[in-house]
């Protein structure tokens, strides 16, 4: 166990250099790529086997990247308790997901006080309604923070689950609790029979696999030894990574850090590494094995661990044998939440925070000499054939290659790819290798030998399944073939390798990994996955003789497809397919035997008509419609009229803010708030704005969209005062949850004004209603009105041109104004609406530029002015 300062890891940092727009800087020969900045509070990420990117948001919601693009419709939306630390901590895809679509999720149980692991099954891009299944429901907290919630599969298929000790000191030493421990479940959430402690613990204590931890916040496994390291997040001294071992106790409370003179409770491992919180650093969040199944970066990292302080925003490599920090890759990413390492070799990582977050990927760059990012490879070949070979490489400027065999020169030999025509026998044994040069150095590859034999190469034979053949979903597939050598006759089953892979449209699963040993066999089709039918199966058979040399056949087989028509009583209604809506009529193309899953809302509305869900054409009154490809060619979904509905269109409610805690003018910005939904865990409202010892103002009106009873909810702290329709409703300090009910009539507006104040730490301020139409919910934007007046408007033809960068802009712009001294700023739509008004501090107008957060508007044009003493400077600009 290493116990060195991390006062002393910047003399590890070499060639740090930082670009525009990046708060950090990157070890040289490095690049950070954006992948997303439209995130709020990023807690771990996951990448299935197709390439999309899972990212989980502590609100609840898992959302995914797909072909570079965030997706609108989350993968999963959970309502979650986030107050404090608390919300969607960490998620897990299954081993098998591309034939299962299970994603392990564990998170804070809203009005329960109680962190839960449950299991959902997706289809597509999202997740099926009503298909969790809850493994373990863990004990009451004691506070808010110290949930943890990292996931992580061992190479035997369990699950081990991080658990932090929920502010209950006492409880991570003791078997009858689930506080403080790292947890190995069976994939049904069953405790398995080889745990430490599962013939002397009762219950789920069964479930304990390690004991000793206050907040093991991240944690990872190597990949191909199954080394586990868990980053515990420590009190007031120091911070742990902790080298995971069965029935091993890691000592808090007891001891924290590395142990001195404290008396050591029984099978007590001491942290491979620690540091203190000298010169910044807090907490240690992220937790990656660099061990890809292909890299990207040089030798070095390979087999090392990353880890991230949240504070300093370090990334640093350790070394797992020695504990010995060797490099720092990144150095001031502020609030890094995760870091995850790709199969084909980059490291991810995501920012925390309340505003716009980020994920970002790192790639080797290298300083500009040749780095060799794959090395040729090749196979045994038979005589006449030809051998090809190709090396992958970067760097600066015009590459030049030279190929040598037996250390002479080939003439035809300079490029990336190299092929040897016709081989003769004399060729085998003979070694190639590649030089690649530039003006700032050379690199040579691995040599590579030459095999060529005079045998001639297997004849393969895939009996079943045949040419043109049908499956769908819920199916075995059978398979069987045999491979004929011209030299060794029939090959045994030792010889032979299947491989099938499930492809969907450009790119494809694995759906039974490289198998030797049969000459038949069968897998399983899953009902639930692709929702795509342009999908099939290809059945792999190679055969290799006993010289080596291999041949392989495959045959294709395609899916069974029919059409659903999909309606509504009334028309036009929406249903849900897989969670993505649809207007009705609507029809759509499905495999046969592919499970699907359609819902329809208990209440819906068309135009100015509420509709109550009554039952689908099969007769069945569920909401949620399982059903399978080929069960019916159409659905109905009959509802019944319920009443006049008003749908709103509105734009939020106004926002006033005060530098002081009582409402004291001069206000320092005025803006419209879409909604009233702030969870800030100890941010600020805006920019420019301080975080405490504030207060601030909303006003506007409501509209009803039905007639009935409506209750408001209120969470919050500090202090809040309400009054509806020019009444007072409460007037309540210290915060917590206060509701009212009111009877609205569909269609009227009812004024409303909430003035909040902020003395100190995590600000909490959420506007929740419900009706007999309507569950609880956030009030939608549509239904709240400001009291700006929506006839401002700027001539775009006096724009003035200010000095804009970037623009077009994604998360931030910087706006270059001739004049010092300005006073505020005002941000209108390309309707000339105004949408955000800010006053300067005396702090920002000595400053020559003004830095506006952009990440929260809609893409388009907007405009500004900026004004000063005797003028007023507009602008506009582009938001992507």
């Amino acid at each position: 166990m290493n116990t060195k300062l991390l006062t002393l890891f910047t003399i590890f940092i070499l060639h740090v250099s930082s670009s525009y727009g990046h708060n950090f800087s990157i070890k040289e020969g490095y690049a950070a790529e954006l992948i997303t900045g439209d995130l709020i509070n990023p807690t771990a990420i996951q990448i299935a086997p197709d390439g999309r990117i899972f990212i989980s948001e502590k609100s609840g919601t898992i959302r995914i990247m797909e072909n570079g693009v965030l997706l609108q419709t989350p993968f999963l939306d959970l309502d979650v308790d986030e107050y404090g630390e608390r919300g969607l901590s960490g998620f897990l895809l299954d081993k098998d997901f591309d034939n299962t679509g299970h994603v392990f999720v564990y998170y804070n149980v809203i009005g329960q006080n109680h962190n839960r692991l449950s299991r959902f099954t997706s289809n597509g891009n999202t997740v099926i309604p009503g298909s969790e299944k809850i493994l373990l429901d863990l004990d009451p907290l004691n506070g808010t923070t110290h949930n943890s919630g990292a996931m992580r599969w061992a190479l035997d298929t369990t699950l081990l689950v991080s658990v932090g000790d929920g502010l209950y000191t006492e409880k991570p030493q003791k078997l009858d609790n689930l506080f403080g421990k790292i947890l190995r479940l069976n994939r049904d959430g069953s405790a398995p029979t080889d745990n430490p402690f599962y013939n002397t613990a009762e219950g789920n204590g069964k479930l304990i696999y390690a004991l000793g931890l206050r907040n093991p916040f991240t944690m990872d496994i190597h990949p191909k030894t199954g080394r586990l390291f868990a980053n515990d997040v420590g009190d007031q001294a120091y911070e742990e990574i902790n080298d995971i071992t069965t029935g091993s106790n890691y000592g808090w409370p007891i001891i924290e850090g590395p142990i001195i003179d404290q008396s050591a409770p029984d099978n007590y491992k001491d942290p491979i590494f620690t540091y203190d919180h000298e010169n910044g650093y807090c907490a240690v969040v992220g937790g990656a094995f660099y061990s890809p199944e292909s890299s990207t970066y040089p030798p070095e990292w390979m087999d090392k661990y990353f880890f991230s302080d949240f504070c300093t925003g370090n990334v640093h490599r350790l070394n797992p044998e020695t504990g010995i920090i060797e490099d720092t890759l990144i150095f001031g990413a502020h609030n890094i939440s995760s870091l995850f390492v790709s199969k084909n070799g980059y490291l991810y990582y995501s920012i925390f925070g309340y505003g716009p977050s980020q994920v970002y990927r790192i790639s080797y760059v290298g300083n500009g000499t040749p780095f060799i990012t794959a090395q040729p490879r090749t196979e045994m070949v038979s005589v006449g054939e030809n051998i090809e070979m190709k090396i992958e490489i970067t760097g600066d400027e015009t590459l030049n290659y030279q190929w040598y065999k037996n250390d002479s020169p080939i003439s035809s030999g300079n490029s990336a790819n190299l092929i040897l025509e016709n081989v003769i026998l004399s060729d085998s044994g003979s070694t190639v290798y590649c030089k690649v040069s530039n003006s700032l150095g050379e690199v040579i590859s691995d040599t590579i030998t030459l095999l060529v034999t005079s045998n001639k190469r297997p004849i393969i034979s895939i009996l079943e399944p045949t040419t043109g053949t049908n499956y769908e979903y819920g199916d075995s597939l059978y398979f069987e073939g045999s491979a004929l050598d011209p030299e060794d006759g029939t090959l045994n089953s030792n010889q032979l390798e299947w491989t099938i892979f499930f492809h969907h449209d450009d790119h494809s699963h694995p759906g039974l990994p490289s198998t030797s040993g049969i000459s038949k066999g069968a897998i399983y089709l899953p009902r639930v996955g692709e929702t795509s039918t342009n999908v099939w199966y290809r059945i792999h058979l190679k055969g290799t003789d006993s010289k080596g040399l291999s041949s392989s056949k495959y045959v294709d087989i395609h899916p069974i497809t029919s059409s659903i028509d999909l309606k509504t009583i009334p028309t036009g209604l929406t249903i849900a397919l897989d969670g993505s809506p649809k207007t009705t009529n609507y029809s759509f193309n499905i495999v046969n035997g592919n499970q699907r899953v359609l819902t329809a809302e208990e209440y819906t509305y068309r135009n100015d008509s509420l509709f109550r869900f009554s039952n689908w054409s099969n007769d069945s009154t569920d909401n949620n419609l399982t059903f399978l490809g080929g069960d019916f060619d159409k659905i109905t979904a009959h509802y019944s009229y319920v009443g006049k509905y008003i749908q709103g269109e509105g734009d939020g409610l106004t926002f006033t803010f005060y530098e002081n805690i009582n409402f004291t003018e001069p206000s320092l910005m005025t803006r419209i708030d879409p909604v009233i939904d702030y969870q800030l865990d100890y941010g600020s409202f805006g920019w420019g704005m301080k975080n405490d010892s504030i207060s601030v103002t909303w006003e506007g009106s409501i509209l009803a969209p039905v007639d009935g009873e409506y209750k408001f909810t209120f969470e919050f702290d500090d202090w809040l005062d309400v009054s509806f329709d020019n009444e007072e409703k409460f007037d309540r300090n210290w915060g917590g949850e206060e509701s009212f009910t009111v009877d609205l009539n569909a269609g009227e507006q009812y004024n409303i004004q909430l003035n909040y104040q902020e003395a100190q730490w995590i600000a909490t301020i959420k506007m929740f209603w419900e009706h007999p139409y309507q569950s609880k919910q956030i009030v939608p934007q549509e239904f709240l009105y400001s009291k700006y007046d929506p006839n401002i408007t700027l001539d775009p033809n006096k724009i003035e041109n200010l000095e804009i960068f970037p623009n077009p802009g994604l998360t931030q712009i910087h706006i270059y104004y001739p004049d010092s001294q300005p006073s505020e700023v005002k941000l209108f739509d390309i309707k000339g609406n105004l949408i955000q008004e800010k006053k300067l501090t005396e702090e920002e107008y000595k400053n020559t530029f003004f830095t506006m957060n952009i990440s929260k508007l809609s893409q388009g044009m907007y405009f500004f002015q900026i004004k000063s003493k005797d003028k007023i400077h507009s602008g506009k600009f582009l938001k992507k």
